[in-house]
Formats: C-alpha cells, sequence, structure tokens
C-alpha cells in the first residue's frame, strides 16, 4: 500500500471535523474526495500533507507511519498539496510557481526537461 489513511480524527479548535476517516491508495490508484462543501475533503487532504494534526489515528506512506512528521518532511517524500484557485503564490510568475514545486530538488537537467514537458502540455 502506498497511502494509508487509518480511523483519523481531526478538529478545529473544540470542533470535530474528521472522525475516524480511512482510506488506501495503491501504487498507481488515482483516489478522488468527493463530497459536499464542508464534508472534510480539504481538511483531510491538509492532514496528510501535515498541514494539519491528527488527534488520534495514524497515517503510513509505504508502510512508514508519518502523521508525526513536519509538512516538509512529508513533502521531501513526495507528499504535497495544491491549493486550489489562486492559493499558490499570486506575485510571481506562472513559471516561478513552477519552479517553486522543485524547490526540494537538485537535478536541474531533469527539472528543466519536466518543465519543458508541462509548457508542451499548457503552452501559451
Amino acid at each position: 500500500m502506498l497511502l494509508k489513511v487509518d480511523k483519523i480524527k481531526v478538529f478545529y479548535d473544540k470542533a470535530l471535523i474528521l472522525k475516524e476517516v480511512s482510506l488506501e491508495a495503491g501504487h498507481g490508484e488515482i483516489i478522488a474526495l468527493i463530497g459536499p462543501n464542508g464534508a472534510g475533503k480539504t481538511t483531510t487532504l491538509k492532514t496528510i500533507a501535515g498541514l494539519l494534526k491528527t488527534s488520534s489515528g495514524a497515517i503510513y506512506l509505504e508502510n512508514k507511519r508519518i502523521d508525526h512528521e513536519p509538512p516538509y518532511v512529508r513533502a521531501s517524500m513526495g507528499i504535497i498539496l495544491v491549493p486550489e484557485g489562486r492559493g499558490l503564490f499570486p506575485k510571481m510568475s506562472v513559471e516561478e510557481n513552477l519552479e517553486m514545486g522543485a524547490f526540494l530538488r537538485k537535478d536541474v537537467d531533469e527539472i528543466r526537461k519536466d518543465l519543458e514537458f508541462v509548457y508542451s502540455l499548457f503552452p501559451v
């Protein structure tokens, strides 16, 4: 199992927002969280990325427990949250925002290839 979320509970202050949420995603699988506004989709993703803390339950990546790891460690493991809408860096160019996605990478030539690939998908 690539990612396993096991009965996590998350509070905002004293309000219980997620109650024993569980999901699993295997290698090559695509998982969709679907539900109405306020159902906990974004809270679940923020918790997996480490932006919110669990009060109970566990999160595993490739069988390693990660729910106590800070967000920057999870990012180095490949877990990131891409905000919707204009939640990126609004004062930066599109290219600068894309380069931020490679902030932890050191493979300059591969980064350039990845940027060229993105530009081929989304030309000006």
